[in-house]
């Protein structure tokens, strides 16, 4: 999946939650940390708790 996609969906619906998004991404740290970046990156409140389990 593009990490794109994942991020412009992430980045539209704010109430889902994150996890069942990150967790279509190929299992590849850099992939995951790049579209956690980007996502981050527009956060005004970053949610710590949700970006851990993610991880």
């Amino acid at each position: 999946m593009e990490i794109k996609g994942v991020v412009t969906e992430i980045q539209k619906d704010r109430n889902t939650l994150l996890v069942p998004k990150v967790s279509r991404l190929p299992n590849e740290k850099e992939t995951i940390y790049g579209a956690l970046d980007k996502w981050v990156a527009r956060e005004i409140e970053f949610p710590l708790i949700v970006a851990a389990k993610a991880l």
